[in-house]
């Protein structure tokens, strides 16, 4: 009969287990069956009741999580003096437990601006970015957003109340594991357990640090009017210096460049040679068949000429 229902306590365990980290529903507690019913064996009635009441009691604090939103504010405005601007956003921030965490200041000829992202309490938020708005002198942009993250923060908040069950009965079972495999295995995985639980304990304090803290993005500029500049003329002297620095410049560049193509050099050579080959053996035959001609046209007329010879001495 208590075996029944140390079985039962076990399993229905596995099962809150289950559902909560559905992410990690292959998990096991124990690595093999003997540690399973070792497991069973050394938990006693009232504790196994405690962990199914514990179990209840994390799933019902879960569901009582006040809603966990993410502010995040833009406003661009324009000033008529940007120094005095930003010397008056250090002093909000200041009042209202504010920090500048980043900026970017820029300049041209029409305007000189500076994007700043500042943290702020949540409860601040609107006070903040009110009183930002107040020391423009014209708002050209302004708008809130929200980031409802209260289904992941109980998630997490699940996961990680799970994975602290897992970690005590994994301590439990190191204190009661004899042999040395035993051990090593049991510690194996409680590493592995502590890993999850510092990961899903900084995952909530990024979210809590996120909601507690929400970030504006003010773009403060100031209109400047502008001057034309005439671009400053070098001296004759001064370009005849850069004349010749430049002509020396692009003979440097063009003896490289004819040094750096040369394969294309050494292939032209031997088309070169390959082609005054070619042309030097088509002349001596060209020179080979002139002379053959010259020759048969020679002996052609030496023949034609012969029987006149012979027709006297007959």
């Amino acid at each position: 009969m208590k075996t029944t229902q140390y079985l039962i306590a076990f399993g229905l365990q596995l099962l809150l287990l289950g559902c909560g980290d559905k992410a990690n529903r292959e998990e096991v507690i124990v690595t093999n069956a003997e540690e399973q019913a070792y497991f069973a064996a050394e938990t006693s009635p009232a504790e196994s009741k405690s962990v199914i009441q514990e179990s209840s009691s994390d799933f019902s604090g879960s569901s009582n999580v006040s809603a966990k939103i993410i502010r995040h504010g833009n406003i661009n405005i324009e000033v008529k003096d940007y120094l005095v601007a930003r010397q008056q956003i250090d002093s909000l921030a200041n009042l209202y437990e504010a920090a500048v965490i980043s900026e970017s200041f820029q300049e041209n000829e029409t305007q000189r601006g500076n994007s700043i992202s500042i943290r702020v309490p949540a409860e601040k938020f609107d006070l903040l970015l009110g009183e930002l708005a107040k020391i423009a002198h014209r708002v050209d942009y302004q708008q809130i957003s929200t980031e409802d993250v209260t289904t992941e923060y109980i998630d997490v908040n699940t996961r990680l109340q799970n994975k602290m069950k897992v970690e005590r009965n994994y301590q439990r079972l190191l204190s009661q594991a004899t042999s040395v495999n035993d051990i090593l295995k049991i510690e194996n995985q409680l590493g592995a357990v502590r890993a999850e639980i510092e990961s899903l304990q900084g995952r909530m304090n990024y979210i809590n640090h996120q909601v507690s803290k929400s970030l504006i993005t003010v773009y403060v500029y100031q209109k400047v009017e502008y001057r034309y500049r005439p671009d400053e003329m070098p001296s004759f002297g001064e370009r005849i210096k850069q004349a010749i620095n430049a002509g020396w410049k692009g003979l440097v560049w063009l003896v490289v460049f004819i040094i750096k193509i040369w394969p294309i050099w050494l292939a032209a050579l031997v088309v070169f040679v390959l082609v005054n080959r070619l042309r030097v053996i088509g002349r001596r035959r060209k020179a080979q068949k002139k002379e053959q001609r010259r020759l048969e046209k020679k002996l052609r007329k030496y023949r034609n000429d012969k029987p006149s010879d012979t027709n006297p001495q007959q």
